[in-house]
């Protein structure tokens, strides 16, 4: 039996609205095109691209039991994912408010919902039949923070399981107690991504490269760090490189680019694509959803499609 590949986490339903020529600041009200509904969470995210390239991918996460749990049910049905949700009484599902810029920045406004509640243990994963565990949205799953991530990701590694984990942008704000917690996870973690900011948070550090330096150093096997228009840069067990981002000219959809480029490079890594080769479609793959006006996971056929030119931003 192939084994596969399962995501863990959080699961949210997004309403991304139209980029605003800039975001506005204090008491306006402004006119804006039509929203659209579309999956969201980094780890439900992950698993839609994951599946668009790789199709045996799993993911388990929470919603409520309401009519936004059932929207959201509905159109991740439309995707090659094997989909296991927990309905959680008395929770609200997850609902995250997308407004963003013409240069590609954005404001999110989120409600965590039945995520906070939502815990995965090992006991509810055949891990015989795992060969990659993904957690990802680590502030946003409040009750897996912690303890409860370390027996989940320590089961996995025993069972000679790749894992991985994207933890986000704490809502929060990085506290030191929470900071604390995550840094519990990190021997346990063959691959972790973030980008600059969460980088400098959890370690502390002024500097990109002491901070890979100090995430290695707790037993990370490979940190890949994306640096928006200045690409990827990847260092540890897996290799170390850099790669640039292809060219946007006009940003329309910030809100999981980092996603899909994740879920991408994993799916194609286990479909037995070279790691060069996979970064760079899965490069490809963000650039796509960047530049759509729809919420867009793109399947192979399109990433080979796809002309654009690297940015020469190093």
């Amino acid at each position: 039996m192939e084994k596969r590949i399962l995501s863990v986490g959080d699961c949210v339903l997004d309403m991304l609205c139209p980029p605003m020529p800039s975001l506005p600041e204090g008491d306006s009200q402004h006119r804006i095109e039509k929203p659209v509904l579309s999956p969201g969470g980094n780890s439900l995210n992950f698993a839609i691209a994951c599946s668009m390239v790789n199709r045996n991918v799993h993911f388990m996460g929470a919603v409520g039991d309401d009519e936004l749990g059932r929207t959201l049910i509905g159109i991740v049905s439309k995707y090659p994912l094997n989909i296991k949700t927990k309905v959680l009484e008395g929770c609200g599902t997850a609902i995250t408010v997308a407004i963003p810029d013409k240069k590609g920045g954005r404001r999110l406004l989120s409600y965590s919902g039945a995520n906070l509640s939502f815990s995965a243990k090992p006991s509810d994963i055949d891990m015989d039949e795992i060969t990659h565990l993904h957690r990802g949205g680590y502030w946003f799953t409040e009750s897996m923070m912690g303890d409860n991530d370390i027996r989940l990701l320590a089961a996995a590694k025993a069972a000679g399981i790749e894992t991985s984990l994207d933890p986000a942008t704490d809502p929060l704000g990085f506290t030191e107690s929470r900071i604390e917690g995550f840094r519990g996870v990190l021997e346990y973690l063959d691959i972790l991504f973030l980008n600059e900011e969460e980088l400098l948070s959890i370690t502390g550090e002024v500097e990109v490269g002491s901070g890979l330096e100090s995430l290695l150093g707790s037993g990370v096997g490979t940190v890949f760090l994306h640096r928006g228009e200045k690409g990827a840069l990847w260092r540890g067990r897996m290799g170390s490189g850099s790669m640039p981002a292809y060219k946007v000219s006009e940003p329309r959809n910030p809100t999981g680019c980092g996603d899909v480029f994740n879920g991408v490079l994993i799916g194609l890594v286990h479909a037995d694509s070279d790691l060069e080769s996979s970064i760079s479609q899965a490069q490809k793959a963000s650039a796509i959803r960047l530049s759509s006006s729809v919420s867009v996971y793109p399947d192979q056929r399109t990433i080979d499609s796809f002309e654009g030119t690297m940015t020469d931003i190093g």
